[in-house]
């Protein structure tokens, strides 16, 4: 009897210590309030709505590559089940993916039968994407929409927070904005006795369309210690329908007339989506023959960044690489090389490639040629 009574005695502590244990294991995103119930997730997504989820998410539908990126950077990759064509055409950048994922075209051409079908707890969509709509398509089928613009450079780290906390991912979270922070600061610190700005012209998918305030383009120039000479315009006072902030038709005679030192060329490969860009380098002889082709524009022989053989080419790919901190670094390097000097731009894209996307460097997405 007394035998007995120590057995039982001892599957109880075991049974405690394994209760115990349990309780010490619960993510402390979705960990028992005092009332025992679990304790909701709320955060404040990129347009100041208040969101509430019951756990972190588990099942997504993703529109915007930058946005799928950041989930990879922070090992969630595995929770996205759809997404857009822009986003799904790079196979070799997301080698797991296939067609059944298509969940639309774009972040604002959806699918709205396809996403309820794939169940996903939410939608992630970023800010310039057709969110309101996406939200009253979708109330009934009890998938929460969440605005996160991953291309805003120049917020990035709230961002990644929200999808830390929409994903239970917060340290994972806190390394990657430390990560990303470091390589701004670092050019910062390099940028900082730099004498005067270099005014610089940025072309973006189409003869004389460059990028205006409001454009993660337009932020890139700045973080890379430029000036656009476009910089004063408002796109609110502009007609909206000639195009957006990314890429607005401008008068060739202003590109003349505001003389840049340096002209950036956006180069996109022929086999993307127009306007979209996929992971590959660009043919270093197609790429020279564009910028040759600038340089001999109407005009153009008269601009100071062509007569100081300071005409760049950048893939869009690149240029858009971690918030297109990746494209500030290699932007700066060329306006600036000896205060740049120490910084190779390729180790911080093939480190953000290797580490954090799990896809293996591929050098050759910059070009800088002999105007003359």
């Amino acid at each position: 009897m007394k035998k007995k009574s120590l057995v039982l005695g001892l599957i109880f502590v075991i049974i405690a210590v394994m209760v115990l244990a349990s309780g010490c294991a619960s993510s402390p995103a979705t960990a028992p309030d005092s009332s025992g119930q679990t304790a909701a997730i709320t955060f404040t997504d990129d347009v100041g709505r208040t969101i509430k989820l019951a756990k972190p998410l588990a099942r997504v539908v993703v529109f915007n590559k930058m946005n799928s990126e950041i989930i990879r950077a922070l090992g969630k990759a595995s929770t996205i089940v759809g997404t857009d064509a822009g986003t799904l055409q790079d196979k070799d950048y997301f080698p797991d993916w296939n067609q059944s994922m298509l969940a639309g075209k774009s972040q604002t051409s959806i699918d709205y039968e396809k996403v309820a079908a794939l169940k996903p707890d939410a939608v992630i969509i970023p800010s310039n994407g057709s969110y309101q709509e996406c939200e009253q398509k979708l109330s009934s089928f009890g998938i929460k929409v969440i605005v996160v613009t991953g291309w805003q450079n120049e917020d990035f780290a709230k961002q990644i927070e929200i999808m830390g906390q929409a994903f239970g991912a917060e340290s994972k979270a806190k390394e990657y904005t430390a990560f990303c922070q470091k390589q701004v600061d670092l050019l910062a610190a390099a940028l900082k006795n730099v004498a005067g700005q270099k005014t610089l012209y940025l072309e973006n998918s189409g003869d004389y369309k460059t990028c205006i305030p409001g454009s993660g383009w337009n932020d890139m120039i700045t973080m890379a210690g430029g000036k656009n000479i476009f910089d004063d315009m408002n796109f609110a006072k502009l007609d909206q329908s000639k195009g957006n902030v990314h890429s607005y038709p401008v008068d060739p005679e202003q590109i003349l007339a505001r003389n840049p030192a340096a002209v950036c060329y956006l180069i996109y490969d022929s086999k993307a989506i127009s306007g979209t860009s996929i992971y590959s380098a660009p043919d270093p002889l197609k790429a020279e023959s564009a910028l040759k082709a600038l340089a001999s524009r109407p005009g153009w022989q008269t601009l100071g960044a062509v007569k100081s053989n300071s005409l760049y080419g950048i893939s869009a790919f690149a240029g858009n690489a971690c918030f297109k901190i990746v494209g500030a670094t290699y932007l700066a390097k060329y306006l600036y090389p000896e205060a740049m000097a120490k910084i190779n731009p390729d180790d911080f894209f093939k480190q953000w490639l290797e580490d954090y996307q799990g896809v293996k460097f591929q050098p050759g997405h910059t070009l800088a040629i002999n105007a003359r």
